[in-house]
């Protein structure tokens, strides 16, 4: 099994397809593609995503790609392997639903890999992987890129329900949530990250999910002196850095503002999705 480097230097997007090795509906509504791509498959860090048009083709050599709707959508890695790699996704609108249409043996269009992963070399004793909704995928990654470089890692699950609960099976130390306390805790998945965090510091957490938890463990990583960097999902329209569709306020700061032409907001397409969780105006 090849692992990119996990704080190597991006090597660059590419505009590139992938044939569909496998599809899974893993969960009402979220569907699992199994993509084949040795550019990216090797390459790809913990954290970084891929911008897919949402249309698939039957040969690879099809010219006549379909840009309706037009806007490609941004996918986490959920793991990645010698030359292929997965995604999982939400069926929420016309994209994901076209997305959710396509067959084993047919070729997706899509650029990657984009943006910053984790700093996983920020931890080198333990960490603790915080994940909520469609937010949990790319803690998959996370964690097996940690276990080989000898890291313990916790997975702390968020759902909205029992049957909302994503790849359990992925993980070796895991408590789940719930809002309506259909399995596990009932509750927000930062109560569990409050409970941890009194038992033991870990060197760092890592989360990804909707922009109201992650606000949550950042203020409760930063009542507790810890380290944390979150991967935030907001709408990528170019992927790019282009369109500035998902631009994020940070904090005021020289750094921040210092050669940068967008003042204190940065563009968490090019300088995220993952960024330190002390950087972002969180108000």
């Amino acid at each position: 099994m090849t692992t990119p480097q996990a704080d190597a230097p991006a090597t660059g997007r590419r505009h590139t397809h992938a044939r569909v090795l496998a599809k899974c509906e893993v969960a009402p509504r979220h569907f699992a593609l199994t993509l084949s791509n040795s550019g990216i498959a090797r390459t790809v860090r913990a954290g970084q995503f891929v911008h897919v048009l949402p249309h698939s083709r039957e040969n690879e050599e099809d010219t006549g790609w379909s840009f309706d709707p037009l806007l490609r959508r941004a996918f986490s890695i959920l793991d990645a392997r010698e030359d292929e790699f997965e995604i999982l996704f939400r069926v929420e609108g016309r994209g994901t639903r076209s997305l959710a249409r396509a067959e084993v043996g047919e070729w997706l269009d899509l650029l990657g890999p984009l943006g910053n992963g984790f700093s996983l070399s920020q931890a080198s004793r333990s960490a603790i992987l915080v994940g909520g909704g469609v937010g949990v995928p790319p803690m998959v990654f996370t964690a097996r890129a940690l276990s080989e470089r000898g890291v313990e890692s916790q997975m702390l699950l968020g759902a909205r329900s029992a049957a909302d609960v994503l790849c359990e099976d992925k993980f070796t130390s895991l408590q789940i949530a719930t809002d309506d306390g259909s399995r596990g805790h009932h509750g927000r998945v930062g109560d569990l990250l409050e409970s941890a965090l009194q038992e033991q510091l870990p060197d760092m957490v890592f989360a990804c999910g909707p922009y109201p938890m992650l606000r949550a463990v950042a203020h409760i990583c930063a009542a507790k002196n810890v380290m944390c960097e979150v991967s935030l999902e907001e709408n990528m329209p170019c992927g790019i850095g282009v369109c500035n569709g998902c631009v994020v306020p940070m904090r005021p700061s020289e750094d921040i503002l210092e050669g940068d032409d967008y003042g204190r907001f940065r563009r968490i397409c090019v300088h995220g999705p993952a960024c330190d969780a002390r950087d972002i105006d969180w108000t």
